[in-house]
């Protein structure tokens, strides 16, 4: 599987600098670099290029501003992954998608995006990594907010493909998908590719990350892996 690099456009960014939008986009570059405790007001609008009063007057804190700044850049991958499995169940038309096709819908939006990173020509931000390895209970919320409608979607397109599989199973199996992902996505970059080969190096990564998932939450559940040709269906 070959990757293209996504527009900003196509995930939604405003092309918009007016100073709302520079505090949100500063907002989560300073948390992606920094973390929670580390992200002040003061850093933020210093990279905004603006003033506190500023961000006071739009936010009034540093945690609605940041709140908001997350919601927004993870809605972007949330639509996205929404498109993907559209996209999928059209092409599928009747039949039952595949657990392959729904988790390459949840996790291809992380190398889509760094595939993006790379040839902008920029490092990537740690965003995924701050929101699930940053402690604070701000950050816990935030997450859920942002991930428990989305991972409910998914859960359910899961167990169509996984009769008779425990919900509390499939709901881990997104998150240890997740953590997968991310270390994987992240790993393809490190490797300092050129444009072309970081699109294959990105697809391939892609594919054996979906391939390991489904296989994973298979034995999660103590039963063997159920691929598309168990179920009837084409691979």
């Amino acid at each position: 599987m070959t990757l293209s690099p996504v527009e900003e456009s196509e995930f939604g960014v405003s092309g918009c600098l007016d100073t709302k939008q520079r505090l949100l986009d500063a907002a989560v570059k300073i948390f992606s670099e920094k973390g929670f405790h580390a992200t002040s007001m003061r850093a933020i609008t210093q990279e905004a290029q603006t003033s506190l009063s500023a961000a006071n007057y739009h936010f009034g804190t540093k945690e609605e501003l940041l709140r908001l700044a997350l919601q927004q850049r993870v809605k972007l991958f949330n639509d996205r992954r929404l498109t993907l499995l559209q996209k999928s169940k059209k092409e599928a038309g009747e039949a039952t998608l595949s657990i392959e096709q729904v988790f390459e819908a949840y996790l291809q939006p992380f190398f889509e995006r760094r595939t993006e990173w790379v040839f902008q020509g920029v490092s990537p931000a740690g965003l995924a990594i701050r929101l699930y390895l940053d402690m604070p209970e701000f950050v816990a919320r935030v997450r859920k907010e942002a991930f428990t409608v989305i991972n409910h979607r998914f859960v359910t397109e899961l167990e169509e493909a996984l009769p008779g599989f425990s919900s509390c199973v499939l709901e881990e199996a997104l998150q240890l998908g997740t953590g997968v992902a991310i270390h994987a996505a992240i790993d393809v970059f490190e490797m300092n590719l050129n444009a072309s080969d970081e699109k294959k190096r990105a697809g391939s990564r892609l594919e054996n990350t979906v391939r390991f998932v489904a296989a994973g939450v298979c034995a999660v559940n103590g039963g063997p892996f159920i691929g598309p040709s168990d179920l009837g269906e084409n691979s």
